[in-house]
């Protein structure tokens, strides 16, 4: 019998749709989680201390959750091995990923402007948003790529309290190209007016416009002017430094996405509840989209999360016709060629995809955890972004997996280093189709259900999964990891509408 077929599985007649029966065996998690909840309430109204408070709870959480998709196959069928070999492996492929992505896109924009006016000469307070959760206030910067007459902006959406403007977000540019910046406005978006290159075009006037005044290999500082004044001391309103030459951004230009390209400057206590329910959830063994139940909390419309949703739908959907195609041409025929001994190639093959697919995984999610973090960070930054992470897969792999790993066990023929080779290797191309796809975030669980449900299914069909499989018993597997990504997308959706009324409206109306 070949091994695919005999590898000891978790029983699944008793695939239960309630997660809540595992309740009994969680009550130190659950007063630890109660713990957190109290100080996050304490600390939500310190941006500073949130911001990386937060951050710290969702790394952990996206990633102990997450683990079932790119890691999950590679701790099973890598059981024999040191648990630190593993983990050095994978913190070295998560910190190359991301300094390719820091050192690359982005560009740091410092702002800090002053006296900031209206036409009445009142000092403005412009909310970057309306009520229906459009950009209003914009800081737009035009570039031209060395070699193209072609000029591009971005659009940086900031909030204007009492004349004042301070932040530092992302250019949102491939830093590695050579960049020309042309022009800076501060100004309203004239939502009614038609396009020009994609874009809206300004009111007029504006509220303020820049003279460069130093460029240093890539660093540039423009003095802002209040439009139509005079370029004289009281005119003056400070100053924009931007720095083309240098990235920042650990998220591969995710978040430069419309409607989470802005940094948050306030945290409310439901941004940093949402990774403790994960965490919640990822102890009930339920695998639930992080890019929902962590990136939606910082939407700022209903458009934002509908455009993540369709992304992630198509996704769920290729994954399972994908993998129904591949398992129902070729499943019969792998139960027969994977048996006995693999050889050792299988486990260098292995290792190399799943390299491809941790880092390809870190170009879709790496968002969902620097959501919380400035759009560009600093040296200081990133080593302690990586810092934490790197700890936290440090301890996900000394226990052998979070709570979670059962539902990639009980899932047929998963250890075999093989079967975990070309499911990770499905799994990494269509996340790498995805990624070149669209800037637009999406949820990567629902992509790792869709084809494990095809897989399994497809495999029932032909009778290879092993343990006396039948397809009902496939079907409920389906079935209840449908459900439980359903239910943690609707509180999510919950989330999101309880910390921004506007994202609210758009969704329950």
């Amino acid at each position: 019998m070949s091994q695919e077929s005999s590898t000891p599985q978790t029983k699944v007649s008793g695939a239960s749709l309630n997660p809540f029966r595992n309740l009994r065996n969680e009550k130190p998690m659950l007063m630890v989680l109660a713990v957190l909840a109290v100080f996050s309430a304490v600390i939500a109204g310190q941006p500073m201390i949130a911001m990386w408070v937060g951050f710290a709870f969702a790394g952990y959480s996206a990633i102990a959750n997450d683990s079932i998709q790119t890691i999950g196959t590679f701790i099973a069928s890598n059981k024999e091995r040191p648990w630190w070999q593993l983990w050095i492996f994978i913190s070295g492929v998560f910190f190359f990923t991301m300094y390719a992505s820091w050192s690359t896109y982005g560009g740091p924009v410092y702002m800090d402007l002053a006296e900031i006016k209206d036409t009445n000469g009142q000092l403005l307070t412009a909310d970057a948003r309306d009520v229906d959760g459009k950009i209003q206030t914009v800081l737009r910067i035009s570039l031209a790529e060395e070699g193209s007459d072609k000029v591009k902006y971005s659009q940086i959406p900031v909030d204007i309290a009492d004349g004042q403007l301070v932040d530092r977000e992302s250019l949102g540019f491939d830093v590695s190209k050579d960049w020309t910046i042309q022009s800076i406005q501060l100004g309203s978006l004239n939502l009614e007016a038609d396009k020009v290159d994609g874009f809206k075009p300004l009111k007029q006037p504006v509220y303020a416009t820049g003279k460069a005044a130093e460029q240093n290999n890539g660093k540039e500082t423009w003095s802002m002017y209040t439009v139509g004044a005079t370029e004289g001391a009281s005119a003056s309103l400070g100053e924009v430094k931007i720095n083309s030459a240098f990235g920042g951004d650990v998220s591969n230009q995710r978040l430069a996405s419309k409607g989470f390209a802005t940094q948050p400057n306030s945290f409310s206590f439901l941004h940093l509840l949402a990774p403790l329910v994960l965490i919640l959830f990822t102890r009930l063994r339920m695998p639930v989209s992080t890019t929902f139940l962590l990136l939606s909390c910082f939407a700022y419309s209903g458009k934002s999360i509908m455009a993540v949703t369709t992304k992630s739908l198509s996704g769920y959907v290729i994954a399972f016709v994908g993998a129904i195609i591949l398992w129902g041409l070729l499943g019969k025929a792998m139960s027969k060629w994977f048996t006995g001994p693999a050889n050792p190639m299988w486990r260098v093959a292995q290792w190399c995809t799943t390299g491809w697919l941790w880092s390809v995984w870190l170009m879709q999610d790496a968002a969902n955890i620097a959501v919380y973090l400035p759009r560009a960070l600093t040296t200081l930054e990133f080593t302690a972004f990586c810092g934490v992470i790197i700890l936290g897969l440090g301890w996900l792999f000394r226990s052998g997996g979070e709570k979670i790993q059962e539902v990639v066990h009980e899932k047929a023929s998963v250890v075999d280093v093989r079967a975990a080779t070309v499911i990770d290797f499905l799994y990494a191309g269509i996340l790498y189709y995805f990624k070149f796809k669209s800037n637009i975030p999406m949820s990567t669980t629902w992509v790792f259900v869709g084809l494990l449900g095809g897989r399994e299914l497809a495999m029932a069909w032909w009778g290879v999964s092993g343990d006396g499989r039948t397809l009902g018993h496939a079907f409920r597997l389906v079935l209840r990891d449908l459900i439980y990504v359903t239910i943690g997308f609707l509180v999510s959706l919950l989330i999101a509408g309880m910390i921004n009324p506007t994202v609210g409206r758009a969704l329950f109306g």
